[in-house]
């Protein structure tokens, strides 16, 4: 009988672990709202993060809130290991590259630390590779590591403002660009099983995946998704998949524009070899190409203009030798580059160059400054222009 107890228990623990592991709950190590101002007093918030300083394995994050060179304010931490920046209202978070805990900033008075709950003699580990504002709360992409190999297996996490939980099936890509265009999230990820890249959607009301069928069977990257101007908006470069050597593969980028009603898509070829930034302005399509220009479109697939971006300082973010471009936020009428420099260095961590959106010409220029003196090198950083 004691020996029936003992399964019977060991049986409830089980369960209890899967339906947290499904669940994906958010455990908040909250010590309460500190007393501090708000973060939104600054325009942006930069991650770095060092494994090796001065050549010796010292793993640290720093996270940086910036208006100007001298408006900064900074936090570091050695324990944990985080560096994703999401903005959910008033607070930020910086979520862990290792399933470990991540941090969470809701005042300039500090952070507190928050992790994914993991079920009974669980070992997976759960990353956020990417998040976003969705129109009933939080929507967070999660990426499974359980010690497989060969295949990618990601997970789409909703969680409402009362903390209800709902997830989605295993999906096996992994997702680097989402948007949720009323109840379905349209997303374009990597099946490395298939060496493609996919346009797929999820059903937020019956929580079930599809494919949009134009592209499952094609050859090109996506460089981005969008929706303008009541369209969705794909901006792909030519991708070699080693499964497609029989097949007439595209030499040129595209942009395609889709009705979310019936998924049609219209494309149309563009004179470049490749598209290596896009964004939505003015519910116009701009982009920007390997070769210097910026062409802007219409959702009807109208070129609008050409303008070249030779000699500029927009353009010489893809050309500077002393620099390295991590990437570049839109937001409004801002576009801003974060780039750290190429050498370790015991100076700075790094730069972010604030460019109007619309001409591309460069506002502004602010400098973070390495806070103690040591050699650093960013193995990781991310931007994020803060909302008002």
């Amino acid at each position: 009988m004691i020996k029936n107890m003992k399964k019977s228990r060991f049986l409830i623990l089980s369960i209890i672990g899967i339906i947290v592991i499904s669940l994906g709950i958010l455990n908040c190590n909250k010590l309460g709202k500190k007393a501090g101002e708000d973060l939104t007093k600054y325009d942006y918030v930069a991650s770095f993060y060092s494994i090796h300083q001065n050549g010796k394995m010292n793993p640290q994050t720093k996270i940086v809130f910036a208006s100007s060179d001298k408006e900064q304010l900074e936090f570091s931490d050695k324990v944990y290991t985080a560096g994703r920046l999401f903005q959910e209202g008033n607070t930020v978070l910086a979520y862990s590259f290792s399933g470990n805990k991540s941090l969470l900033f809701e005042s300039t008075a500090g952070y507190s630390t928050f992790s994914m709950a993991k079920g009974v003699f669980e070992s997976t580990i759960y990353t956020v590779e990417l998040a976003l504002n969705g129109t009933n709360g939080r929507i967070e992409v999660i990426n499974i590591d359980d010690g497989s190999v060969g295949e990618i297996r990601d997970i789409i996490r909703y969680t409402t403002p009362d903390h209800k939980v709902t997830t989605s099936p295993v999906i096996y890509s992994s997702i680097y660009r989402a948007v949720e265009i009323g109840t379905r999230l349209y997303f374009v990820g990597y099946d490395m099983v298939q060496d493609q890249y996919e346009l797929s959607y999820l059903d937020e009301e019956t929580n079930e995946l599809y494919y949009v069928d134009n592209w499952r069977y094609t050859s090109v990257s996506f460089e981005e998704l969008l929706y303008v101007n009541g369209k969705i908006v794909t901006v792909e470069n030519p991708y070699n998949s080693r499964f497609m050597k029989d097949i007439t593969l595209p030499e040129t980028p595209s942009l395609t524009s889709m009705d979310p009603d019936t998924l049609e898509p219209k494309s149309v070829s563009l004179d470049t070899k490749r598209i290596i930034s896009a964004y939505a302005y003015n519910d116009h399509i701009r982009l920007v190409t390997v070769d210097n220009h910026l062409l802007e479109y219409t959702t009807d697939l109208e070129l609008v203009s050409d303008r070249d971006l030779s000699g500029t300082d927009f353009a010489k973010l893809y050309t500077n030798t002393d620099y390295k471009l991590h990437g570049i936020r839109y937001l409004g009428n801002k576009a801003a580059a974060i780039v750290t420099p190429n050498t370790e260095t015991t100076t700075e961590l790094g730069k972010i160059l604030e460019f109007d959106a619309d001409t591309l010409t460069l506002q502004k220029s602010i400098t973070i400054p390495l806070s103690e003196n040591t050699g650093w090198k960013t193995d990781f950083v991310d931007l994020l222009i803060i909302e008002k």
